[in-house]
């Protein structure tokens, strides 16, 4: 499909497709195609519609050859109910991509955000259209004063994690109080769009339904947004690290390594669905796989002797103030924000 057959009639154009944008457009098709979207995680209410039309770009000519193979079935679409999707690339795709969008998805790098606003006339571009950024560090407030010659331009901001890449995602909406009489922040929270109208009902219904295809999506207000760019974004990691130290015990006990990964992961798996699905407390999980003398209960108190709950739950305060200094950095600041505090 060519880009001129994209209207700006239901299209949400993907800024910066790379593997985020990726698993977020290969969600949103396969929600459609399949009829599998699930309602906004908050609501009972039906989810508004999902545009019919895709726009993604990208700056790399080998991530537009990737992508073009990866989504031809939409490239050309013959069945009028199948989504398309348009990728363009080069020195003007992201300023077509945004004129001919009712919805943008800014997926760039967030040290490329001042040099992406700095465009004169992708600014214009973007009066009247919804900007959905998933930049972490980047609030409402600092996103806004990049763009002042855009009024009437709305902002949502969101933080997905990597688990999108496999549709198990866990993704940030930022919800803001509402306005005082004066246009100011209500709730007197630090992160304040100035008089920049709150995004309505129906864009956040709208974001929802988009995240929904990739994993499950949490209203959160402003005040939470830094701490949940660790407790959402750094988890994975987190886990990833105690999963592999679990591997490499087994491995150092004869066990093979293919089959310790298997082991493990499934019993990660496993041990999710009890707590998320079965509805058992992590306490209660813990206290229902140990028993008096046995191998776990030794293997806990080994744990517990070289204070792992400490370490990872200092770990995550650690991951949280980070993020704190990542966001006074994208608002001016200056610094390296892991050097030694």
């Amino acid at each position: 499909m060519s880009a001129s057959n994209a209207t700006s009639e239901q299209t949400l154009s993907i800024i910066g497709c790379g593997n985020m944008g990726t698993a977020i457009l290969n969600g949103l098709l396969k929600a459609q195609t399949q009829a599998q979207t699930p309602p906004p995680s908050t609501s009972t209410s039906t989810p508004p519609p999902l545009p019919k039309s895709y726009i993604a770009t990208t700056r790399r000519t080998t991530s537009y050859a990737k992508l073009t193979n990866q989504f031809t079935p939409y490239l050309t679409p013959t069945n009028p109910d199948t989504p398309s999707v348009t990728i363009l690339h080069g020195p003007h795709a992201n300023l077509t991509a945004i004129q001919q969008a009712t919805t943008i998805l800014l997926c760039i790098d967030p040290a490329d955000i001042p040099t992406f606003f700095a465009d004169a006339a992708l600014r214009a571009a973007l009066s009247g259209k919804l900007l959905i950024s998933i930049a972490a560090g980047w609030t409402r407030a600092a996103l806004f004063a990049l763009v002042p010659d855009a009024p009437d331009l709305q902002i949502i901001r969101t933080l997905p994690n990597m688990a999108a890449l496999v549709g198990q995602s866990i993704t940030a909406i930022e919800v803001p109080p509402p306005l005082g009489p004066t246009g100011g922040n209500a709730a007197g929270e630090s992160e304040s769009a100035g008089n920049r109208p709150n995004p309505t009902d129906a864009h956040i219904a709208l974001t929802q339904t988009i995240f929904s295809a990739v994993g499950q999506t949490q209203l959160i207000p402003p005040a939470q947004m830094t701490a949940f760019t660790a407790v959402g974004g750094s988890t994975p990691a987190f886990v990833a690290v105690f999963a592999d130290a679990l591997i490499e015990g087994a491995v150092a006990m004869g066990f093979p390594r293919a089959d310790a990964r298997t082991t493990v992961l499934q019993a990660l798996r496993g041990a999710t669905a009890l707590m998320q699905e079965g509805g058992l407390h992590p306490a209660s999980l813990r206290d229902q796989g140990t028993s008096p003398g046995g191998c776990t209960m030794g293997g806990l108190m080994v744990l517990e002797e070289r204070g792992l709950r400490g370490t990872v739950a200092r770990g995550m305060r650690e991951a949280v103030s980070v993020a704190g200094l990542m966001g006074r950095l994208a608002e001016g600041g200056e610094g390296f924000v892991n050097g030694t505090r």
